[in-house]
């Protein structure tokens, strides 16, 4: 068979070889949705090396392409794609669907792979590998891992084989032994003793790591399976003694467990909740550092076990300067504005807090002015708020939500948070640059909305879910009142999509009150 050693055409800037060229048929792998990112020092041009404009390359993979490699390959294309495979930095392969995964080659194409290279890496200049169902004996890993490692994401399907857990595990330590830069790694779905099964001292370099489950139909039916993605307490126990882990995300379905206080250096710990364990695991840090806490509940949540989840983000974290809950199923029976007020009331001594998000897609929260207000008094430091208690549309990007659908009907008129809230955000939070709440109803402005207005707040970004105009308000009056608390608010923010369903309808006359304050700052610019 002929084979092509021509260098790329410039017509296809976005690909390493025409489409019809034969190496894309015997390395498939490597084919598909190159980029060029040229560097500002031109690398040299050596034989069989691509031309400068080469100078590195992120290669993605598109899933369901498995083949073998079915012919030879000459030498002068094995160096051909050697030269090539030097320069890439980022592999990443791409899911069939949110739940399934498929590997790029047959078995016995890494095998053969494996020949060619004599067992080295394939790309030695790896920087970040996302990788999918791991091959049954881990040969793909072992030939694409490099040294140069810095970033590893590695998510596998639920794999029930007999034994299959200790391949992966043993795969897995020799990657961590010789990744000397490896800072970054993202395990999902794997056996939930995996940690376990390495040694301690192979993760000790890690910074940053991601123990989760995947968010799909199909797999929250085995949150019963005690070994299914999330990490028992000996592996969460193993977690907590890495001496430099910083940022760490995981997700929990724990049963009663033993208390152990370590995670000394941890700074951001985003915890998924799947069984009230958001307090528990709070308690076990010890970290003086905490700085950013994310807190996500898939359980059903009741008031009063909020105020201890609170409790715990208050006493473990007191100098923390962001804050996010996030809730999939509150308790709706008995919640009121006084339950809301109650179980947040114990973050109101974090003084430093400047960047808090509430969310809830049950919309149980129920907010006031007077709550909003102590919000302002209590965070002083906000730069951002960020409350939304309505469905949200899901990223089609984010493989770890499914989409949920919009409420039936429109929402009843809530005529709880007025501009009164706004104007205590202008008054106490001096640094606020964005602020959304999940519903306002503008009525006529009274004389106490202008008389504690600051004359030069930098607030620049609102947000309102569900906005609305009471009867018999002038839409020039209320314009008036906000850009005299925010003069420098802009009115076409939130027209713009703000990812909540319960975004304004045109005929709310929230939007005519944001235009009108464009035309409000210009008289006064002209003026």
């Amino acid at each position: 068979m002929n084979y092509d050693t021509s260098l790329p055409e410039p017509g296809y800037p976005n690909s390493l070889f025409p489409p019809s060229n034969c190496f894309g048929q015997n390395f498939p792998l490597f084919i598909h949705s190159f980029s060029s990112q040229n560097m500002k020092d031109p690398i040299e041009h050596a034989p069989g090396m691509p031309p400068n404009g080469f100078s590195k390359i992120s290669l993605i993979v598109l899933p369901n392409l498995a083949q073998p490699l079915s012919e030879e390959v000459s030498p002068d294309t094995w160096t051909r794609f050697s030269g090539y495979a030097a320069l890439v930095r980022s592999l990443v392969l791409l899911p069939l669907s949110q739940s399934r995964w498929n590997t790029a080659l047959s078995a016995q194409s890494w095998v053969h792979l494996a020949r060619l290279s004599h067992g080295a890496s394939l790309l030695s200049s790896l920087q970040t590998l996302h990788w999918g169902e791991v091959s049954e004996r881990c040969e793909d890993l072992r030939l694409l891992v490099s040294r140069t490692l810095i970033e590893l994401d590695l998510r596998c399907t639920w794999n029930t084989s007999p034994g299959s857990e200790h391949v992966f595990a043993s795969a897995l330590q020799d990657i961590l032994v010789n990744t000397p830069t490896l800072t970054y790694l993202v395990l999902m779905d794997f056996d939930s003793r995996l940690l376990t099964m390495v040694a301690p001292e192979s993760l000790f370099r890690r910074k940053e790591l991601e123990v989760r489950v995947q968010r799909s139909h199909q797999l929250m039916d085995l949150r019963k399976v005690p070994q299914y993605g999330f990490p028992a307490v000996e592996s969460l126990r193993i977690i907590s003694t890495l001496p430099v882990l910083e940022q760490l995300t995981v997700d929990l379905n724990l049963s009663l467990a033993p208390a152990f206080h370590r995670f000394r250096s941890l700074t951001s710990p985003k915890v998924t909740d799947f069984n009230h364990n958001a307090a528990y695991f709070l308690a076990m840090c010890s970290s003086p550092h905490l700085r950013e806490v994310h807190l996500d509940f898939w359980v059903h949540q009741h008031w009063i076990g909020l105020r201890t989840v609170c409790s715990a983000v208050a006493r473990q974290a007191p100098e923390q300067l962001s804050l996010t809950l996030s809730f999939e199923d509150l308790d709706e029976s008995d919640w009121s504005p006084e339950h809301t007020l109650d179980a947040l009331s114990p973050l109101f001594g974090l003084r430093h807090l400047s960047d808090v998000q509430i969310c809830s897609n049950e919309g149980a929260f129920q907010f006031t002015d007077p709550i909003l207000a102590a919000f302002a008094k209590t965070w002083p430091a906000l730069a951002r708020l960020d409350i939304c208690c309505h469905p949200l549309p899901v990223d089609d990007d984010d493989d770890d939500m499914f989409d949920l659908p919009p409420p039936p009907s429109p929402e009843p008129e809530l005529r709880s948070v007025t501009l009164r809230a706004l104007a205590a955000f202008a008054q106490h939070c001096p640094n606020l640059q964005t602020l959304r709440l999940p519903h306002l109803y503008a009525a006529a402005p009274g004389d106490d909305l202008h008389s504690t207005r600051p004359s030069d707040h930098p607030f620049s970004e609102l947000l309102i879910c569900r906005g609305s105009v009471a009867d018999g308000a002038h839409v020039k009056d209320l314009a008036r009142a906000v850009e005299g608390l925010f003069p420098y608010l802009d009115g076409g923010v939130p027209l713009k999509e703000s990812s909540c369903y319960q975004t304004p309808c045109p005929n709310s006359g929230w939007q005519d009150v944001l235009l009108a304050v464009e035309d409000c700052r210009r008289e006064r610019t002209v003026a």
